[in-house]
């Protein structure tokens, strides 16, 4: 790499020395076109038969101080920028293997029975982004869920809503915090629209919601597929293949496929107006017209009866607000 740096230099230097004469010519035949210039307008726009042919004479001039091996060596450098390519691509390639060993892409990569980690919040960096700190589940008892032993695989959770003594993490954010992610994994937070664009396109997912009111009644719904979008799609949601089970949360969820994200600095929605500065509190989500499903509304302490806090229909009434709203994801082949 240092050689061919050293090569392309050396062209460069080459190149820019036998550049002089030509500019020194130029210079020269300057005054002449610069005398003409008050005089005649054509002359100053280069339309007159002697700028032309003292073009013609600069291009002969240029062709002189050109010699063969002199092309040879501008296709040469040209070649040397077109190997740089290339290896710069490979080093890019190496990197993201590089950085495949050093971070798992997901928490179905990550081993939970390492005690270095600590209350299952671990770094992963899914592929082609940059790292982040997510919590991981292993072990989750999902009545319903996988193969009925409760051993149903290690997931990663993209979104969390939950009682906390502290303040509670703000979901009324610009379309822009929403791609990138924000909170704690240890407490409420939101992974972000790249990231799961990101998982979810890599390898096939599926979707599990765990669900939880006031009254400490508890629930799970769960998809087999899950997909989002990448940023040129808007982050639009694919959600389908829901499996019924007993006293499950219900399939919810079916009104929100297809639906592009929405935030309150961005309306994508399908209706009159902003769904979420309408009835969404703020929150971001891949509202309709407007919802069934809200994990991003407004976190109210107590059951109450108004719209925009965090919901699950049919698992509870829309306006009914939640105790408790979990998204995790693995990928599908772990089942």
């Amino acid at each position: 790499m240092a050689s061919l740096w050293k090569k392309m230099i050396v062209t460069f230097t080459i190149f820019i020395g036998l550049l002089l004469p030509v500019s020194h010519t130029a210079r020269q035949n300057g005054p002449t076109r610069s005398h003409t210039l008050p005089g005649n307008l054509n002359t100053a726009i280069g339309r007159d038969p002697q700028g032309v042919n003292r073009n013609n004479r600069l291009g002969q001039n240029w062709q002189e101080q050109c010699p063969e091996d002199f092309r040879e060596e501008v296709s040469r450098f040209s070649k040397d920028i077109a190997d740089l390519k290339e290896e710069m691509a490979q080093l890019r390639e190496g990197t993201e293997s590089v950085l495949q060993y050093l971070f798992p892409r997901s928490c179905a990569e990550v081993n939970l029975q390492d005690k270095s980690l600590k209350e299952g919040v671990v770094t992963i960096r899914p592929p082609h982004q940059k790292p982040v700190k997510v919590l991981c589940e292993a072990g989750i008892n999902s009545s319903g869920v996988g193969d009925g032993s409760g051993v149903s695989g290690t997931w990663t959770v993209v979104l969390n809503r939950m009682p906390t003594p502290l303040k509670h993490t703000a979901f009324n954010r610009s379309y822009d915090e929403y791609s990138k992610g924000f909170g704690d994994p240890a407490g409420e937070y939101y992974i972000g629209n790249d990231a799961l664009h990101s998982l979810t396109t890599w390898r096939p997912h599926q979707l599990l919601v765990q669900l939880e009111n006031f009254k400490n009644k508890k629930a799970d719904v769960f998809y087999n597929l899950f997909t989002v979008a990448g940023a040129e799609d808007k982050y639009r949601l694919r959600v389908g293949e829901y499996r019924q089970k007993k006293d499950d949360g219900g399939d919810g969820l079916f009104y929100h496929d297809g639906m592009q994200f929405t935030t309150y600095d961005m309306d994508n929605d399908e209706a009159d107006g902003n769904c979420a500065v309408r009835m969404g509190g703020g929150g971001g989500w891949w509202y309709k017209s407007c919802y069934h499903v809200l994990g991003t509304g407004v976190y109210r302490n107590s059951k109450g009866s108004r719209y925009g806090g965090v919901a699950y229909w049919p698992f509870g009434e829309v306006e009914e607000s939640l105790k408790s709203f979990r998204m995790l994801i693995r990928p599908l082949e772990e089942e």
